[in-house]
């Protein structure tokens, strides 16, 4: 037998068990908390609350068009909220019913904030074209 035969079985004896364990799924985070893998109510209506705070300024807010980017987050976070907050409406809450009342109320304001900008400059385009 030959002197370093054992290494090389060693050495390919680990490079298994280093593919077998680098190619297995991670488990879950032991130390997340259980509300941050799902909408907790709290978290929810404070990310819901937020939303509709910026969505109330956006018609003020898109006039500035650098502006209409962070507008472009906040409808994304919207919709991701928005699927959340489906359990919510399920309760009987009169909080949780004018929350509910007031986000779905937040998406044609946000919708404006993102289009207002793009629309103006395809109207203005489309005018000087014509005329």
């Amino acid at each position: 037998m030959r002197p370093d035969a054992g290494t090389r079985l060693d050495d390919n004896l680990t490079s298994e068990i280093l593919l077998a364990v680098l190619e297995s799924p991670m488990p879950d985070n032991p130390y997340e908390s259980p509300a941050a893998k799902s909408c907790a109510p709290p978290r929810c209506i404070k990310r819901a609350n937020n939303i509709i705070r910026d969505a109330r300024l956006a018609i003020l807010v898109s006039l500035i068009p650098i502006l209409g980017l962070i507008y472009i987050m906040r409808l994304v976070q919207w919709y991701i909220v928005n699927k959340e907050l489906v359990a919510l409406g399920d309760t009987d809450s009169e909080d949780h019913s004018q929350l509910l009342t007031e986000f779905r109320s937040a998406r044609p304001r946000l919708w404006f904030a993102v289009l207002f900008w793009p629309g103006l400059i395809v109207f203005s385009f489309v005018y000087f074209a014509v005329t």
